[in-house]
């Protein structure tokens, strides 16, 4: 009965209900004081709204850049058509799980202790998320340390090495 009343919802239902409630002229701001707080009057803190840019590359790549020019830090984000958790079988079940937990740790060129010094000492991190539909891989780190970790982020993405060791410590601590 509950999935049989999602027949009825059309896209143009779902952009209505997404312009309604994601306004982004509607922002909120929550500061957080201590009880000791003795200042009654707060300074209003202006919001800076900026619009989503998409980006289509010849190859077909999406990205979709969404400055704030008010935070000091950057996420960055691929996200995989398909890989989830909805494709394994019982044949490879588990396999995402493993490929989320190898990812960035090795590269052709770059050991697991070199990666994790490079992200450690900019105070930067690494995060793989696996959902029913989309492996998530995720960049977190300060704005000026961009420049220096994103090529090294891709490199952990798209020149990832899983050697057996990896493989058999990893399958061990699952």
């Amino acid at each position: 009965t509950y999935t049989n009343n999602f027949k009825n919802i059309s896209a143009k239902d779902l952009q209505n209900t997404a312009k309604n409630y994601f306004n982004k002229k509607q922002l909120i701001t929550t500061i957080g004081l201590s009880k000791n707080h003795k200042n009654k009057t707060l300074k209003k803190v202006e919001q800076t709204v900026s619009e989503t840019k998409k980006i289509t590359l010849k190859n077909g790549l999406r990205i979709l850049l969404h400055p704030n020019k008010s935070s000091r830090s950057t996420k960055i984000q691929i996200l995989t058509k398909g890989g989830g958790l909805i494709q394994e079988t019982p044949k490879d079940n588990g396999v995402g799980t493993l490929t989320k937990n190898l990812l960035g740790k090795k590269t052709s060129k770059l050991s697991k202790d070199k990666i994790e010094s490079l992200f450690e000492n900019h105070g930067a991190y690494l995060d793989c998320n696996l959902g029913n539909h989309t492996l998530y891989y995720t960049l977190n780190c300060l704005t000026e340390d961009t420049k220096k970790l994103l090529p090294i982020f891709l490199e952990t993405f798209y020149d990832a090495e899983f050697n057996e060791n990896l493989i058999k410590e990893e399958k061990r601590k699952l």
